[in-house]
């Protein structure tokens, strides 16, 4: 079985692979080469294959495990994502400044409630004088 590991279309070097034999309840590990590649020899079985490699997501087959059947050559072709990158308080930096903005909008809101109760009870000295023409005089 050939495992060829990629981003992008180029091989990832170095990705981790653990291929567990589900009837036999073995594990077989592999690294990938410069190429990407990963050659295993596998017995006919049913197999769940699991692939890490720092800065990306961990992939793993779904429900439906890989099944082999006598030699047979099967190549296994798997696209890794990236991971998303942290910060110091474990947010990726879309979901950080997202929860920035939250707050600054929070300090907004409470600054304009706070200034309406001042004013509010702080009128100040500023009259407001209608001086316009009422209707009767216009006539």
């Amino acid at each position: 079985m050939d495992i060829s590991v990629e981003y992008l279309n180029v091989g990832i070097n170095g990705a981790k692979i653990t291929v567990k034999n589900i009837e036999k309840d073995t594990i077989i590990l592999g690294t990938t080469d410069k190429n990407g590649i990963c050659k295993l020899n596998l017995e006919s079985g049913t197999y769940k294959i699991s692939i890490e490699k720092g800065g990306f997501i961990d992939w793993e087959t779904a429900d439906d495990d890989i099944k082999l059947g006598d030699k047979a050559e099967v190549q296994l072709n798997v696209q890794l994502t990236l991971a998303p990158e942290t910060t110091y308080w474990g947010y990726d930096l879309p979901h950080l400044f997202a929860l920035m903005g939250g707050v600054a909008a929070l300090f907004l809101i409470m600054f304009v409630l706070i200034y309406m109760a001042w004013t509010r009870t702080h009128p100040g000295n500023i009259r407001i004088i209608d001086d316009s023409p009422d209707e009767e005089e216009k006539e």
